[in-house]
């Protein structure tokens, strides 16, 4: 079998193109940022109708150490099963 040219040239470019997405995907991928993230307090999250493992920055959520209603924010997410925020840090209830 021989290829012509052309159709290698095309396949070439074609396989550049699919290489480019696969870097761009992995580059999006491998930068985290919480810009895009629903940012609300605890008490404003939904418990119901929230798919399993969703992700939000819970502005007044604490993290190990500071005191009650002194939190200065956590991301968590959705555990469906028990219909509760986690903090990801370490699979605790969030907390205020």
């Amino acid at each position: 079998m021989t290829m012509d040219s052309d159709a290698l040239r095309t396949d070439v470019l074609e396989l550049r193109g699919d290489m480019d997405e696969v870097r761009d995907l992995l580059e999006s991928a491998t930068s985290f940022s919480t810009e895009n993230l629903i940012k609300r307090q605890l008490a404003q999250l939904p418990t119901t109708g929230v798919r399993d493992g969703a992700q939000s920055w819970v502005t007044d959520g604490r993290k190990q150490g500071e005191g009650a209603a002194a939190g200065t924010g956590i991301l968590a997410y959705f555990n469906e099963a028990t219909s509760t925020w986690k903090a990801l840090s370490d699979d605790a209830d969030a907390a205020v």
